[in-house]
Parts: structure tokens; C-alpha cells; sequence
């Protein structure tokens, strides 16, 4: 007989039903708050001591957010009169753009030279086109031959070149994204103009702006398409492994109600969907199925054995409730723990699902059943080819149980040595792949105007005016002196360049005076004579602040992975210590913060894993009333994810700060299949049967649902592997490769080991067996199965 809860469940379908809906109803108050908000500030807490810093150079000096045109031409250089009349033109719509404070390039580099005793400062082009071949060529000479501009802004062989835009920025974010995403679209439409002037010029966007805009077009462009895309797929393989329209169309409302309740939570919560947590939808999707799976494999297979629909109904909740609450528990531990990631982005994620998957538990007892009754049951099918691979294994895992435990350890110990061959490389330009035309004007700058990674300091001197004190100064040269000696550095930057070259030009641009001046009246003076001859808008505060007590220095770097960059950090640290201590201050950049984020959350979320694994194999010992399956438990659910990172080692060699949550993820999904085999062999012990026939009756029972909830969950996280974001795409990959490498876990190794630790298992003779359920069969032979 079914128990008093399956009883109860499906008597009183109708009311749990009516509950459910309007807990439903309640949730979905806050779908009208749910939002999509995605830029690179949204990965780091908002007391993140590298965002920090970050911040307090962007509010001391002219932002840096914005947009830059990377300009060349596949025949002309830039100094032709064709390429530098689009420069010129480039520049005066780039002070015409929306939110525009700033534009520099080329052309309106402030060249300066003395006539007579008068300071003169004045673009180095005007009027391109009206130019002479020998005003091209001087002004091509002065820019390849000034330590400002090339690496900075045009390339040391002068084919490349930028425009660069900088942006008034509020603080809101959702403003702000709303501007990324159309400055974004603007520079495209002005990019595909030019271009179109000027036959044979390419035109590369890159910038702050244009990584937030990508961000959040990626995003939208995966809500729209992976949620359609996991639907599609978990209906055709529902169709085809459960061969039911009738099963099928339950299951994808169950998943349906599960998302939309997971959506007004989310909105309830205020929290705005971003890149990584818009993946929430589809991984509720696939791990909702396997409820209903199971669900229906039973009450099938209750109904091929003759019960009558309603009773085959109360058997298959009263058989899988245990082990679906206690996968469900399971899961979301899993995922609860990604809270240990300092990311507020896979925080959410985990907060998210988690939330989904226990909603997705609560409605399989109390949405489901009802609706499972409306059904049309149909002619329960006796065959299914599943049903034959379960078998087969069984006999595989009882015959060689002892070879495959003996052959098991090594071969696994092997591939997961491999995962120590990963090296963390989270760089931001990685998390797009390589179709992105972001990713892709990346690609190009390295390759010609290297230095995407960048590191600036904001150094104070604590007194106003105390940039032009010639101590501050030789101190400033001195560590841009050191910095453009390192091997990883392209470009350094700051106003000391500047004051060198007036001081040159004030001594009838004599090179042996490019030095500093030698007072700080000097300093002052000069400095006064170069911001009166700017003009609007070129000012002084993208380098020193108003009252001149805080310089910038900017330092250009080769490509580094996450590692190198925060050493080169810390050398830069060592020498402040040695030789500028009163001046030290951490650098910062958008790159630097991802490398160190990257390290803080792989530490992170090794806590967070072993938190999980503990706390997931003490629920399945509580659960099951054994320290030994809770111990037990631990070799098949962690065991897959080290072969995965193995391999991972093995053929990539690299992790970004998505795979390092991948072990959270996935031992959370991969401990369902563990539960209900180990639960199943429990089961048929208590009975009093031998191991072999537990193991036996264990692949009988959801040998064919753990192949199809395997089968669905694998391919649907292999759908997020389609997205242009790598995070959501490893990850996909990621899980997908453990949840199969589980599967063969639990299906050889987990047997055989059960077979192992249980073969002095006292025989139905030798112990006082429980009264079995009538439904409880154990046989060799070819059992019926309705999934």
C-alpha cells in the first residue's frame, strides 16, 4: 500500500493544486519588477577594494568610460591626406556624440612650440586635405617620434590609429546601461559611415562603453534565444525517450509554472538579471524535468503492473518522494553554496536556482498530481529499449564488480592529477567568444596597437599644488622609468611627459633639455601657459585634478594572463616600498579587478565545495539512516567533477572564474542520480534481498529514468554552450561533460562499490525482514517499464 502522504497528496490534488496556484499568483506580483541589467561593475561587490580604487580615480580625474575608433586602412597609411580628412571629421562628430565631454586623436593632439618668447599651442593637423606632402610629413614626425602618442594612441609604424571618445557617465546603473547600449549602437551606424567615405578603411570599436553594450546585448540576445532553444530540446527528447505527447506536455508545464514562479521571485527580490544568472531559467528547466521523470516512469510502470491509475499514482509519489525532496535538498545545497563566491552575479545564480529547484520539488507533489489525473493514461507500453542498457550494466556491475573498483581508482586518480595543468586566465575580453566583434576589435588592438590591459595609479601628494614640487616629479619619473623597463609594459603615461616636453620647447626644443623643470615655480609656470592656450574641452583633468595635489599615472601592458598582471602589481608595490613609500597606492583597472576577483573566487568556492560536499553526504546519511551511504555518496558526486577538470587540464589548460563554480553546480545535480540508485538498493535490503539483487532491482526501479534525466540534462546544459558568452558556454560544457562522467559513476562504479562494502549483507534468513510492499519485484529477467 501507497503511504498516508501519497494518500493525501492525490485526494486532496485539487486544493494543493488551488495552494499552489496562488502561491504562484503571489509570486508573480513580481514579474513586473523583473529587469535585465548587465556591465562589467556588476560582477564585484560594491565594497570590493579593487572597484574601489577604481572608482576613486574615475571620480578624481575625467572619466574613462567610453568609446574608442580604432582606425586603418588596408593600402594608405594614417598620415595619407585621405585617412587623416577621416580622422579629422571622426573627431568633431565624436564632441557632437550624446554624453560626449572629451574626444581625442591625432589631429587634435596639442602640439606645442615656442615662436619668440610666446608659448604656442595648437593642433598638430588642420584642414588634412588642404595640407602639403611636407606638412603631412613633419606632423607624421613629430607623433611617431613622441613618447605620448605612439603606443598611446597611434602605432609605432604608423598604420593604426584612435579616436577616442570619453563619456559623462551617471551614476545610475540602469541609466548607464541604457547609454552603453545606444552610444554602442550610434558608433556602429557612424563606423559603417565612414567606412563607406572611405573604401578600404576599417574602423574596430572598442572601450568601456562598448564592453558594457556588448555585455548587455549578449545577455538579451541568450534570454531570447537559450529559454526557446532548452524548451525545444527537452520536448523532443521527452517525445522521443518517454515516447508521450500526454507525458511530455505535463512536464513542460511543470517547468513552465517553475520558471515564472522563479521570475517574480526574482523580481520580488529586486534583483536585476545579468549575463550569468539569465543561464537560471534553462538550468531550472533541465533539473524540473527530472522531477517529472520520475514521476512519470513510475506511475507508468505502476500502471503496466495492473494498478488502477489513481492507485499507480499514490505508489509512484509514496516511491519517489524521499529521494526526489532529498535530491531536491541536495541540489540546492549545491547551488545555495556558490554564495561562498564573492561575485554577487553567481551569488544570484545560485540563490536563483536553488530557489527554482525546491519550487520545482513543492509544485511535482502539488501541481503535478492533478494534473497527472486529467490525463489520459493510455495502453501502458511493455517494452522499452532503455530498459535493455539497464540491464545490460547491471550484469556488467555485478560480474566485474571487483575489476571495475580495481580499474576505477587509478584511471580516475589519472585524469583528475590533470586538473592542477589549469592555470586561471580570467581575462575580460575572454568571456566572449571569438565571433563577438567585440572580442574581435580586441583581437585586432593586440595585434596592432597592443596594451588592452592597463593599470592606473592616483597618486596624492596630500597638499595642493604638490604636482609641481621637483621631489614629487623626479619620484614620478622615476617609477614610469621603471615600469616602461618591464618586459610586459607598452606604454607608460602622465603629466611629467608633458612638463618635459614644454620644458624642451621653452629651451628652443633643444632635446637635451627634455627633463623636468628644475623648481616647482617653473613647473607652475609652465603649466599655467599650457592650460591657457588649450582649448575647450582638452584640459588638464584627465591627468592632474583641480587643485593639483593628485596626478594620474597610466601604464599600458601586453596581453598577461590573470596572474602575471597582479604580479607585475605587486612588483610595482615593492618598488613603491623601496623608493616612494609616502607615495604607495594600489594601481587599478578594470582588467586588474578581474584578476583579482578571479583568485578571491576560486579560493572562495573551494570553501563553498567543501561545504557542500560535507553538508550534501550528511542530508543523504540523515536521510537514509546510514553513515555509510552518506560516506559512501562522496566517490560517485565528487569524483566526476576532478575527472572534468582533469580533462579540462588536460585540453584547454585554462579556467576563468565560471569553471571554478562548476564543481558547486554539478555536485549538486549529479548527487540526484546517486540518490535514487543508492535509494532504491536501500530499499530492496530492507526487504531482506541480497546486494545483487538490490543492485538488481535499483536499475529495474531507475535505471531508464536516470539515463533519460541524464540524457536531458546534459544536452540541455550543452544548449548554453551556443550562447557568445563563455562563462554560460564553459559552463555548459562543463556540466554537461561531469553529469555524463557521473552517470558511468554511478552506473559501474557505484554498484560495484555497493556490491563491495555490503557483501557480508545478512540474507532474508539471518535478520527480521519488513513486511515488503506488494509492488516491490526483484527479477532477472525482462520486467515490464513504462516510461
Amino acid at each position: 500500500m501507497a503511504g498516508a502522504s501519497a494518500r493525501i497528496l492525490v485526494s486532496g490534488r485539487w486544493i494543493f493544486m488551488i495552494l499552489s496556484l496562488l502561491a504562484l499568483m503571489m509570486l508573480a506580483k513580481g514579474i513586473e519588477q523583473f529587469k535585465i541589467e548587465s556591465d562589467y561593475k556588476i560582477f564585484f561587490k560594491d565594497d570590493n577594494p579593487q572597484l574601489l580604487d577604481y572608482e576613486f580615480i574615475q571620480d578624481t580625474f575625467t572619466q574613462s568610460d567610453g568609446i574608442g575608433f580604432y582606425v586603418t586602412h588596408k593600402e594608405k597609411p594614417v598620415f595619407s591626406p585621405e585617412m587623416l580628412s577621416l580622422i579629422e571629421r571622426m573627431t568633431e562628430a565624436a564632441w557632437e556624440m550624446p554624453h560626449s565631454r572629451r574626444a581625442t586623436s591625432i589631429t587634435n593632439y596639442q602640439h606645442t612650440f615656442v615662436e619668440g618668447d610666446e608659448l604656442i599651442v595648437k593642433p598638430l593637423v588642420e584642414d588634412a586635405m588642404n595640407m602639403s606632402a611636407e606638412e603631412i610629413k613633419a606632423a607624421e614626425e613629430i607623433a611617431l617620434n613622441s613618447k605620448e602618442l605612439v603606443h598611446g594612441i597611434i602605432s609605432a609604424d604608423g598604420l593604426v590609429t584612435m579616436v577616442g571618445v570619453t563619456l559623462n557617465m551617471p551614476d545610475n546603473a540602469d541609466e548607464e546601461a541604457k547609454i552603453s547600449s545606444e552610444i554602442l549602437a550610434l558608433s556602429r551606424k557612424m563606423a559603417k559611415q565612414w567606412m563607406a567615405e572611405v573604401p578600404g578603411s576599417e574602423i574596430h570599436l572598442m572601450g568601456v562603453s562598448a564592453y558594457n553594450g556588448t555585455f548587455i546585448e549578449l545577455t538579451q540576445r541568450d534570454a531570447e534565444t537559450l529559454v526557446p532553444l532548452m524548451y525545444l530540446l527537452i520536448s523532443v527528447l521527452l517525445l522521443v525517450l518517454l515516447r508521450s505527447f500526454v507525458a511530455m506536455g505535463a512536464t513542460l508545464l511543470l517547468i513552465t509554472v517553475s520558471i515564472l514562479g522563479t521570475a517574480g521571485f526574482t523580481g520580488l527580490l529586486g534583483i536585476a538579471m545579468n549575463q550569468v544568472s539569465i543561464s537560471a531559467p534553462s538550468i531550472i528547466m533541465t533539473l524540473a524535468v527530472c522531477d517529472a521523470v520520475h514521476m512519470f516512469n513510475r506511475w507508468k510502470f505502476y500502471m503496466a503492473e495492473g494498478h488502477a491509475k489513481r492507485e499507480a499514482l499514490e505508489l509512484a509519489i509514496h516511491n519517489n518522494m524521499r529521494p526526489i525532496i532529498l535530491t531536491s535538498v541536495t541540489t540546492a545545497i549545491g547551488f545555495l553554496s556558490m554564495n561562498f563566491s564573492d561575485s554577487p552575479p553567481f551569488r544570484e545564480l545560485g540563490t536563483l536556482t536553488a530557489f527554482g529547484v525546491a519550487l520545482a520539488c513543492v509544485l511535482t507533489f502539488t501541481f503535478l498530481p492533478a494534473i497527472m489525473m486529467l490525463l489520459p493514461s493510455g495502453k501502458p507500453k511493455q517494452h522499452n529499449p532503455l530498459q535493455k542498457v539497464s540491464e545490460w550494466c547491471a550484469d556488467k556491475a555485478i560480474t566485474h564488480h571487483k575489476a571495475l573498483v580495481i580499474a576505477a581508482l587509478p584511471v580516475s586518480l589519472f585524469l583528475a592529477a590533470f586538473l592542477f595543468k589549469n592555470e586561471l586566465n580570467d581575462d575580460a575580453i575572454g568571456y566572449f567568444d571569438e565571433s563577438v566583434e567585440f572580442r574581435q576589435a580586441a583581437e585586432f588592438m593586440k595585434a596592432h596597437l597592443p596594451g588592452f590591459d592597463t593599470m592606473e595609479y592616483a597618486i596624492d601628494t596630500g597638499k595642493e599644488g604638490g604636482v609641481y614640487e621637483p621631489e614629487f616629479l623626479a619620484k614620478i619619473d622615476a617609477f614610469l622609468d621603471w615600469y616602461q623597463q618591464q618586459p610586459e609594459v607598452v606604454h607608460v603615461g602622465a603629466y611629467t611627459k608633458t612638463l618635459k616636453r614644454l620644458n624642451k620647447n621653452m629651451h628652443e626644443d633643444d632635446e637635451a633639455f627634455y627633463r623636468l623643470p628644475e623648481s616647482r615655480e617653473l613647473a607652475s609656470q609652465y603649466t599655467l601657459l599650457y592650460e591657457l592656450s588649450l582649448p575647450y574641452g582638452l584640459d588638464l583633468n584627465n591627468t592632474v585634478n583641480l587643485d593639483k595635489s593628485i596626478m594620474r599615472v597610466f601604464v599600458k601592458i601586453y596581453d598577461q594572463n590573470s596572474s602575471d598582471l597582479i604580479a607585475l602589481e605587486q612588483r610595482a608595490q615593492a618598488w613603491l616600498d623601496t623608493h616612494a613609500p609616502e607615495l604607495k597606492i594600489h594601481g587599478s583597472s578594470v582588467p586588474l579587478m578581474f584578476a583579482y576577483y578571479g583568485l578571491d573566487n576560486i579560493k572562495n568556492m573551494l570553501n563553498g565545495s567543501l561545504f557542500a560536499v560535507l553538508f550534501v553526504a550528511l542530508s543523504i546519511a540523515i536521510a537514509m539512516g546510514s553513515i555509510k551511504f552518506g560516506l559512501l555518496s562522496l566517490i560517485p558526486n565528487a569524483f566526476p567533477a576532478a575527472i572534468a577538470f582533469g580533462l579540462w587540464g588536460m585540453f584547454m589548460g585554462e579556467v576563468n572564474v565560471a569553471v571554478s563554480v562548476i564543481f558547486a553546480v554539478t555536485l549538486g545535480i549529479v548527487v540526484d542520480d546517486t540518490v535514487h540508485f543508492m535509494s532504491k538498493f536501500q530499499d530492496a535490503l530492507k526487504l531482506g534481498k541480497t546486494p545483487e539483487q538490490g543492485v538488481r532491482y535499483a536499475f529495474e526501479s531507475v535505471g531508464s529514468a536516470l539515463i533519460i534525466t541524464t540524457l536531458v540534462l546534459a544536452l540541455g546544459f550543452l544548449v548554453l554552450a551556443v550562447s557568445n558568452f563563455n562563462v554560460s558556454a564553459y559552463t555548459g560544457i562543463m556540466v554537461a561533460m561531469t553529469i555524463f562522467i557521473a552517470l558511468a559513476f554511478d552506473f559501474f562504479v557505484l554498484p560495484a562499490i555497493l556490491l563491495l562494502t555490503h557483501k557480508h549483507h545478512n540474507t532474508p534468513s539471518q535478520q527480521n525482514v519488513e513486511t515488503p510492499e506488494p509492488q516491490l519485484k526483484v527479477s532477472q529477467t525482462k520486467t515490464h517499464d513504462a516510461a
